[in-house]
């Protein structure tokens, strides 16, 4: 029966009273345990600015316990009693809680180890956080078993053991805790404690998506996208994703970003990309600072603006994002939307070379390689063109064997300038496949053979390299490695003049009106139709995101 002097007290407006009476009915002493009730009391109380009153609240909105579930309701309740507690105030409580706990009380169990894990009016401590959190646990209280689970996976007072962590989520899992449902999906994806299950990863990553919770619905977004667990599906990705972006989760604000950027599971949209992209920045995500500057240096979504690119480029450099390091690089190389200045270049390259960004490492090698921002040094450039060639960098592969081939840096050696010339040629870059041509046409580091050298002459010429163009029509002019024919030098070398300026763009057309001397008024009409048709298609597609240096041809 409830003591009716603390009934009468709660109804005429006693703060502590109104509190003491929600305690009754949590833990049904005079009364039935009613939750419900419980809340309407502590709300009572929490109005008046009863601390106690409005930390237990927070509670029941954090648990679900007597009012629907709502963290923002928790933590404002949690603020409202921070704001009001001093340090011997707090001191006091945790003598509360810690008779409380002694005695059974499942709340005060709870409340103790927050004390000890914070460290509030009570020494901080980790372990005895933990014991706490285990003894409210085991009377069933959801919030508690999943802050069990969190101490045992991350090790925080108890030795690290993902089996206990995955047992104790599990049980709050089971309660609909979706914070334990979400982190027990978390163990599945990584096979930490349990055997590793991406469909019940997915599962559990689906109920508590489905309670809003934005990590869940970010983690199934991801399973989506990639296929694990569930049938791949882009579609399906971006809708978790903004389910997420919707409650502010950074990384789900990127990726659906990333969606509309690049038109996965949802119509490209560059405004829409750079809004997400903009949601993200505020908390600080460096990958949606780099995505933005990207837009502003190409023009997508936004105003072009080599300004505004260099600016977010910046913010996401300065967190150590390798490939906003290696894209100012780039600007302040180019001097686009900054003053160019190839020592700055340098050092953005360093930091993203450094980290192992091939491209920076080749970009690196090339300011080395020119002297640029740096003091000149084949050594140094050889040996950054070997770490972004060892990537798979066809680029610096083919500069590597371009030192090898004349002795720069590196110990004068045709056969390795062939090696690296053969991995960058093999990629299709046309610089390499040129320079092989000419290796097997002198016989450096293979044995001569002219038709080898005419096939990578063709391969490079077909994609617009004007060396190429000349050293084939040459082959075609001697015979060498395909059958003479001056129709077919005159074709090679006039697209190699409209490729080149100056005296060699001279030289060549010295040597065009050479070749047109033996050809008759017809077949020099037919082959000059046949250049005007090559040129008349789209030029080979060329990158613009890297410094290079051509190297001996």
């Amino acid at each position: 029966m409830i003591d009716r002097n603390l009934l009468a007290e709660a109804k005429a407006g006693d703060p502590e009273a109104q509190f003491n009476l929600g305690n009754a009915y949590v833990q049904g002493q005079g009364v039935r345990k009613d939750y419900v009730q419980a809340a309407v009391w502590y709300r009572m109380a929490a109005k008046q600015g009863y601390a106690e009153a409005q930390y237990r609240l927070g509670l029941a909105y954090g648990q679900g316990m007597g009012v629907p579930k709502d963290f923002k309701q928790a933590a404002a309740w949690y603020s409202k009693a921070d704001e009001q507690v001093d340090e011997e105030e707090f001191e006091l409580k945790a003598g509360w809680y810690l008779r409380g706990a002694r005695l059974g009380d499942a709340f005060a169990q709870f409340d103790l180890a927050h004390a000890y894990a914070q460290g509030l009016g009570i020494e901080l401590s980790p372990a005895q956080a933990a014991i706490w959190f285990r003894k409210s646990a085991q009377q069933g209280n959801a919030s508690t078993q999943y802050n069990v689970g969190f101490f045992f996976e991350n090790g925080y007072g108890v030795r690290q053991d993902y089996k206990e962590a995955a047992v104790w989520y599990r049980k709050a899992a089971r309660q609909g805790y979706h914070f334990a449902q979400s982190s027990l999906a978390g163990l599945y994806e990584n096979g930490q404690g349990v055997s590793k299950s991406y469909v019940q990863s997915a599962a559990w990553y689906r109920k508590a998506a489905e309670h809003g919770n934005a990590e869940a619905q970010f983690a199934l977004g991801e399973l989506y996208y990639y296929g694990r667990g569930v049938r791949k599906s882009h579609t399906k990705a971006a809708a978790w994703y903004r389910k997420a972006a919707e409650r502010d989760n950074a990384k789900a604000q990127f990726s659906i970003g990333n969606a509309y950027a690049q038109g996965e599971g949802v119509r490209k949209d560059y405004v829409k990309a750079a809004t997400w992209y903009r949601r993200a920045n505020v908390h600080g995500n460096a990958d949606a600072q780099s995505n933005l500057g990207w837009l502003y240096e190409h023009g997508h979504g936004v105003r072009k603006s080599y300004l505004q690119a260099a600016a977010w480029y910046r913010k996401a450099a300065d967190q150590d994002h390798l490939v906003a390091q290696l894209n100012l690089g780039l600007l302040y190389d180019n001097g686009q939307g900054v003053r160019q200045d190839h020592v700055e270049a340098a050092a953005w390259y360093r930091k993203a070379a450094e980290q192992g960004n091939a491209d920076a490492q080749f970009n690196l090698g090339g300011l080395y390689n020119d002297g640029q921002g740096v003091r000149k040094s084949y050594a140094r450039a050889a040996a950054w063109y070997e770490k972004a060639a060892g990537q798979g960098h066809a680029y610096a592969q083919h500069n590597l064997g371009s030192l090898y081939r004349v002795g720069r840096g590196v110990r004068k050696d045709y056969r390795k300038a062939v090696y690296w010339y053969r991995k960058a040629a093999d990629q299709g870059d046309p610089f390499a496949q040129c320079n092989l041509g000419v290796c097997y046409d002198k016989g450096q580091g293979v044995h001569q053979d002219h038709t080898l050298a005419a096939a990578w002459y063709l391969k490079a010429a077909k994609q617009g390299d004007a060396q190429a163009q000349s050293n084939l029509a040459e082959s075609y002019t001697n015979g060498e490695g395909v059958r003479k024919s001056y129709a077919d030098a005159y074709f090679w070398l006039s697209l190699a003049a409209s490729n080149i300026k100056g005296k060699e763009r001279k030289l060549a057309a010295r040597g065009l009106e050479t070749v047109a001397a033996h050809l008759t008024p017809v077949r020099l009409s037919k082959a000059d139709t046949r250049v005007k048709q090559w040129l008349l298609q789209p030029p080979p597609r060329q990158t613009r995101r890297f410094k290079r240096t051509s190297g001996n041809r």
